[in-house]
């Protein structure tokens, strides 16, 4: 039995608030995201994975894989979470925003990554 290939997709582009470049990188593969959001500096130091979950109350389920153990800026894992509940598929989210950024900077980010994969998927 042959197995079918799917294609591995790598979509980049940035969005510009208050004269902030928020940069974003997202592979796309058969069921599975992978979303990096950062500066310029292109660090990576969180990963958030988030699991459409049936048996959860909220519908999905999700864990920090890399970042510290308490984490003070959730925002990463709330994006990977809202991302499976309405794709129903698998998101892992790389947030690397400074804490202290701007609210406008931070909803522009999200309008940006939501419209953007709602026109792809």
């Amino acid at each position: 039995m042959e197995v079918e290939s799917v294609p591995i997709v790598n979509v980049e582009w940035s969005v510009t608030a208050l004269d902030i470049e928020v940069f974003f990188a997202w592979t796309r593969m058969d069921g599975c995201h992978m979303i990096w959001i950062g500066m310029q500096d292109a660090k990576h130091e969180r990963l958030n994975m988030s699991i459409p979950c049936p048996q959860e109350i909220s519908g999905v389920t999700g864990t920090s894989i890399v970042g510290p153990a308490v984490e003070l800026d959730t925002f990463g894992a709330t994006i990977a979470e809202q991302l499976a509940r309405k794709f129903k598929q698998v998101f892992y989210v790389s947030y690397n925003i400074p804490p202290r950024t701007p609210d406008h900077v931070v909803l522009a980010v999200q309008k940006s990554l939501f419209e953007k994969l709602k026109d792809s998927l």
